[in-house]
């Protein structure tokens, strides 16, 4: 008879899923690290059986995993302009209540926050797309070639710090 596993082992199993990007292998040589009798058949559907992927919704978790981590990239950044954008709003309050002084650093700050406007419009909409394109190419691998999507899904992190690279992003959320 095959080991039963608890609840804490199926949520364990979903992080590591999650964390390696659904690579199977990675997952269960991580899972037999805490389980030792856990096998990688466990995860996936045989015969009668459904596998934890389909019975649990890895799957799932894996595809909101990724698009949390892309909403906490993009809510740092949103953070940031939101301090330019209360600093200017104070310094407009101090020159249109007359301080000559103020007019030239509410100037500066305005500036600045449509720059800054711009440019977090402009890494949001371009880190989503490769994100989207991402997960579009390993969609087709899998219909194409399953050991290629095996391969992008080992590498993810790997594109992750390219991307973060390219883009300017802070991937660190995306693990």
């Amino acid at each position: 008879m095959p080991p039963r596993y608890g609840q804490d082992a199926i949520e364990y199993c979903r992080k590591l899923y999650c964390q390696y990007g659904g690579n199977r292998q990675e997952v269960a040589k991580a899972m037999r690290e805490v389980y030792p009798s856990f096998s990688p058949s466990n995860l996936v559907d045989r015969d009668d059986r459904l596998g934890w992927i389909t019975k649990y919704g890895f799957e799932k978790a894996l595809k909101l995993s990724t698009q949390l981590s892309i909403q906490e990239i993009q809510s740092e950044d949103e953070r940031r302009y939101q301090a330019i954008v209360m600093l200017a709003d104070r310094w407009q309050e101090k020159a249109l209540s007359g301080d000559e002084r103020a007019v030239a650093t509410f100037i500066k700050l305005t500036t600045l926050q449509v720059e800054l406007r711009s440019k977090l419009d402009i890494k949001a909409s371009t880190f989503e797309t490769f994100v989207d394109a991402f997960e579009q190419i390993v969609t087709w691998a899998k219909e194409i070639d399953l050991p290629l999507a095996k391969l992008f899904y080992k590498h993810r992190d790997r594109f992750i710090e390219k991307a973060d690279q390219h883009y300017g992003k802070s991937a660190q959320g995306t693990n």
